[in-house]
This record gives structure tokens, sequence and C-alpha cells, in this order.
């Protein structure tokens, strides 16, 4: 059984969830030899448009060694039917191949400031130094390879990008939604509101960190970590306490620690913690009577089809509220 490391060091087995890329199988040194530097500075974005992202193309097979992760991972993430995505990802895979040419070193040995400088804190200088439909739309996808192949967290240095659409091509739209989904049905029940996009970037941003789509994986280890991690500075940290919350319900973690010193709990309506870690004091009702299907400003994507303003929380009582083994890899709530 193969093992990865989660986001609080510890060492867990991947049965729950395995990484979509095997980067044991890869040569990771650093420093580019001088035929792959050779290579790679003389090649460009359209010579590699046309020769293809592949490591037996003429123009790239003295480079095989880094354009074969690349290519790896354009076939592990997970797509719609819209088939320019992949041509998007083509292009930033291409991208990070011109940028290892200019550094002479590959991405296994960039920085993490090397990966910043090349996707952009804003957006704006990745638009102006790639033009047409690179500048737009490949952008997402240099992140998703620096997070794959890089290990790259540092979500807090990038400025806005959608964390929804990075999980869902990393993870699967149907392991997301479904943490999502369960996470917003106790959040409701307890009266809970909030912007709804919001919720969602929370959450898909929680995973992501924690590398694993499962909320099983988030244990009380995973998110003493994750309160520290300079990605969940901010308004991110306040949202962390009721999604904290959520996931000790459904028994995978200890409720947050009662003493919540991070500013104001930006989830209203959440029970406070009692001695016992059980809900004290008055809980806020919600404005109008909950149903099977309960109203709730919190949705999974918007690609869903669900309104992201509210979500009519599809009826899961059709099964336990919790898994009938707590800490099985797979949901089976």
């Amino acid at each position: 059984m193969s093992t990865r490391i989660g986001i609080s060091g510890q060492t867990t087995s991947a049965a729950a969830w395995a990484w979509p890329v095997d980067l044991a199988g890869f040569d990771r040194r650093g420093l580019l030899t001088e035929a792959e530097a050779g290579t790679l500075q003389n090649l460009g974005i359209e010579q590699i448009r046309r020769g293809g992202l592949t490591a037996s193309a003429p123009l790239l097979r003295p480079a095989a060694r880094v354009v074969r992760p690349l290519a790896d991972c354009l076939e592990a993430l997970h797509w719609s039917p819209d088939q320019h995505q992949r041509r998007f990802a083509r292009d930033a895979a291409e991208l990070i191949l011109v940028r290892c040419g200019a550094l002479r070193r590959a991405f296994w040995g960039w920085s993490e400031q090397d990966w910043v400088d090349l996707i952009d804190a804003d957006g704006a200088e990745f638009r102006r130094s790639w033009g047409g439909q690179i500048g737009p739309n490949a952008r997402p996808f240099v992140i998703a390879y620096a997070y794959l192949l890089g290990g790259f967290t540092a979500f807090d240095r990038l400025g806005r990008f959608r964390r929804s659409s990075l999980a869902h091509r990393v993870f699967g739209a149907g392991c997301v939604e479904d943490a999502v989904r369960h996470v917003c049905k106790i959040l409701a029940e307890w009266g809970y509101r909030r912007d709804a996009e919001r919720l969602t970037s929370v959450i898909c941003q929680v995973l992501l960190l924690n590398r694993s789509p499962y909320l099983e994986d988030l244990s009380t280890d995973a998110f003493a970590t994750l309160r520290v991690h300079p990605a969940m500075s901010g308004q991110w940290g306040k949202d962390l306490y009721g999604l904290h919350r959520a996931v000790a319900a459904l028994g995978y973690a200890e409720p947050p620690p009662s003493g919540h010193t991070s500013g104001p709990a930006a989830m209203e309506g959440v029970p406070a913690r009692g001695r016992t870690g059980s809900s004290a004091g008055t809980r806020r009702r919600p404005s109008r009577p909950r149903s099977a299907t309960a109203t709730a400003a919190c949705s999974p994507i918007s690609a869903a089809g669900w309104p992201l303003s509210t979500l009519r929380i599809p009826n899961l009582d059709s099964g336990p509220a919790r898994p009938a083994r707590p800490g099985s890899p797979r949901w089976t709530g």
C-alpha cells in the first residue's frame, strides 16, 4: 500500500485517495543538463504546440526528463467536455518548459518564489507577458502543475483565483461536491448563513491544503496545522472555525479549541462549544423553517447548476449522517 505525507506531517495511508501523479517515478534532479538546457532555451511556444507535449516529440526528446511529468499531469487532471481547456493546460505546460530553459533549472528545483514569479501575484503581468488567449486562460493550469509537481500551496501569494476550479481539476468534481454538500448540510441545520461562493472556496482550499478530497482525512492534527498555515490567515481563518465544527460533528476530529482567538467567527449560527465539546448556549434560529431540503447560503460548485446565493441542499437523510465505519477511506453517507 502506498503512502503520502499529510499536511500535519504524518504519514497516512493513500488508500483513501492517491496522488494522481507518481512523483517517485520521475528523475527529480533540479539542474538541467547542457543538452536539456540547450533544447528548452531554443524552443518557443509555437514550436512546442506544433510538435505536441510528448516526451517522444523530436524537438523535446533531449528534454524528455522534464517533459514527461508535465504530460502525465495533463492526463491526470479531471476535465469537463470543454476541450479548449486542454489546450490551455498544454499552453501552461509549455510556459513552464520555457521558464525552465530560462532558469536552466527543472521545475523540481524551483523555489516557492520561482513559482510565484511565473504565476504572478495578481495575474496582470502574466497576461501582459503572454498575449492572445494564453494570458487569460493558462494561468490556472500553471497553478495546477505547481500544486501537483512542486507541492506549491502558497495560495496567499497568488491573489484571486478559483479554488473550486483547482480542486475540481485535481480531485474530480464528484469528490469535491460530496464534501461540500455534507458540510453544508450540517451548517444549514445550525442556521448558518454565509456567502455561498465564499464558503465553497474555503472548503476547497482546506481540501487542497490537506492534499485530500475526503473529510475523514481532516483530523485534529490536520486542523491544528491548517490554523497556522499562511494561506489560512485573515478571513480564511475565521471561516475555518465553523468548518472544523462541522467536521467534528461528523466524528473525524475533536471540536476546535474553546479559546477561539483568530477574531469573531464569520460563521453566523454555528453553536458555541461547551465544556464537553457539545453545543452550548442559545442557538441562532434560521430565518426560514427547515425542511428535508434546507435552504442555506452555502453551495458546492456553480457548475453543478445550483445558484450561488442560496442552495437547496439535496436530501442526504437516506443514509446515516456519519458513515457506518468512521475513518473508512470512502464516503458512505
